[in-house]
């Protein structure tokens, strides 16, 4: 086979495993707890957060690493409307992937709730 013809094919190949390799790297959703101290200097215990996530085109993917018993996930767009809301118990399921391929692109805020404690995550599509 001539060489610039290899070279051709193997870019072809390179950059059509490149562009469709994207949507299977999941890039992660940063997650901290919502409240913050309400005076300077004051000391909180050490809080661990106690899920993963990250998202790729295709799918939010979330991964409560130990139960927090129920716990409400929603999902709103820029606007503040909601997205996607769901409530679920982390006793008995503790991964949740939701399908976010239709949705338009922008920053979308996820927020996780169980009892009292409220976490916030944002990501951009």
């Amino acid at each position: 086979m001539n060489p610039f013809r290899q070279f051709i094919i193997s870019l072809i190949a390179f950059l059509f495993l490149t562009v469709f390799s994207v949507n299977c790297f999941a890039v992660d959703i940063p997650i901290s707890k919502s409240d913050t101290p309400t005076q300077s200097g004051q000391s909180r215990a050490p809080f661990r957060i106690p899920i993963s996530a990250s998202y790729t085109t295709e799918e939010v993917n979330l991964n409560f690493v130990y139960s927090v018993g129920l716990s409400t996930i929603t999902i709103s767009d820029e606007s503040g409307a909601v997205i996607y809301q769901i409530t679920m118990d982390t006793s008995a399921q503790s991964n949740l992937y939701i399908p976010i391929d239709m949705w338009d692109s922008g920053n979308y805020l996820i927020t996780i709730q169980y009892g009292s404690i409220i976490l916030k995550g944002q990501f951009l599509l």
